[in-house]
C-alpha cells in the first residue's frame, strides 16, 4: 500500500493535527480464481506539539499505530473469511460472461486449423 500524511500545524492552540489516507492497498488471493481488494482508508489524529523532536517523534508513533491497526485489521479479516467466502466474492463467469471449455479445447485447435487453412503464418496473428 502506500500512505499519504499531511500535517498542519496550529501554533495558536500548540496543536498537530494528523491526517492521512491509506491508500492503493492491493490484496490478491488465488484459489481456482481470482479475489482482490482494493481499498482506501481515512485516517485522522492530533497530538499537542512539544520540541520538534518530540514531536516528530510523537507524530511518526501516531502513522505507526494507525498502520498497523489498519494491517492487523486486514490480517483478522482474511484469517476469518472461510473458503466459501472467497468462493461467493470472486467473479463465477468471465468478462465474456461464458465458461471456458476445458474439457474441449477443440475450439483452440479449430482456431489453430483455421490460421493454416488461410495461410497465416507465424508472423500474423488471428484475432477474435
Amino acid at each position: 500500500w502506500r500512505s499519504i500524511w499531511t500535517l498542519e500545524f496550529s501554533y495558536a492552540f500548540q496543536l498537530v493535527e494528523i491526517k492521512g489516507k491509506i491508500q492503493q492497498v492491493d490484496a490478491h488471493y488465488f484459489e481456482e480464481g481470482n479475489v482482490q481488494l482494493d481499498t482506501d482508508v481515512d485516517c485522522k489524529d492530533s497530538t499537542i506539539m512539544q520540541s520538534p523532536e518530540d514531536t516528530g517523534h510523537t507524530v511518526a508513533n501516531i502513522i505507526r499505530h494507525h498502520e498497523s491497526e489498519y494491517f492487523s485489521s486486514l490480517e483478522e479479516s482474511y484469517l476469518n473469511l472461510s473458503d466459501a467466502t472467497f468462493k461467493d466474492l470472486r467473479r463465477k463467469l468471465p468478462v465474456t460472461r461464458t465458461l471456458f471449455p476445458w474439457h474441449n479445447t477443440h475450439a483452440i485447435t479449430l482456431t489453430r486449423d483455421l490460421a493454416k487453412e488461410l495461410g497465416i503464418g507465424k508472423g500474423s496473428h488471428v484475432t477474435r
